[in-house]
């Protein structure tokens, strides 16, 4: 029961902070798979951090749902718990490009899966590890931690009146695309490349 309601807890902080919180912004969408990661490989450091971020957020998502998901084959909870992060992820990139509240890319939803499954392996590692009277105390205490994660993040982002979705400096990025000569004046076409990584 306790499980559930850290649940609960959880998807509503990620809700708030990946959408609700944000300003509104530009329909913005990046298609191609893994542009931050090779942008990451190539010396982005802060693109990097924001990828590893994407993927620690989600880790409370797969233990979560781990431990109140009723199967006890690992296989099974695994397909169903990667196929949730994926609805999930999925929905939270398709409300930031409607609402215009962030970046849809197809870079966060394998970010999150990823930080879905290693959630999963942390509550196997403990079920694997832990006796079975010592087991539920050390689920009950690490969902308890993510809670007041969640709280804090909750409640530090409510007092941030005023703080941009994403401080970093490509928040807002431009290429320009062509610059040429009219009239004697300097005109320039910019291309939106992308905007407010989640």
């Amino acid at each position: 029961m306790m499980s559930l309601i850290f649940l609960l807890v959880y998807i509503f902080t990620v809700l708030w902070f990946t959408v609700l919180k944000r300003p509104t912004g530009y329909y913005v969408a990046q298609f191609e798979l893994f542009w931050s990661y090779k942008r990451w490989f190539a010396g982005d450091t802060d693109l990097g951090n924001e990828i590893m971020a994407n993927i620690a957020m989600f880790i409370p998502f797969g233990f979560l749902v781990s431990s109140v998901l009723p199967t006890s084959n690992h296989k099974s909870r695994v397909a169903v718990i990667t196929g949730t992060a994926i609805l999930f992820s999925l929905t939270i990139e398709t409300l930031q490009l409607f609402l215009m509240r962030g970046l849809f890319e197809w870079d966060d939803v394998f970010s999150n899966t990823l930080g879905a499954v290693i959630g999963i392996e942390l509550l196997t590692l403990v079920r694997m590890l832990a006796s079975e009277k010592l087991r539920m105390t050390l689920i009950t205490s690490i969902s308890l931690v993510f809670m007041i994660v969640c709280l804090g993040v909750y409640i530090h982002g409510r007092g941030a009146i005023g703080v941009e979705a994403d401080t970093t400096s490509r928040a807002y990025c431009f290429q320009i695309d062509k610059a040429f000569l009219h009239d004697g004046k300097k005109e320039y076409s910019d291309k939106l490349k992308h905007n407010m990584l989640q």
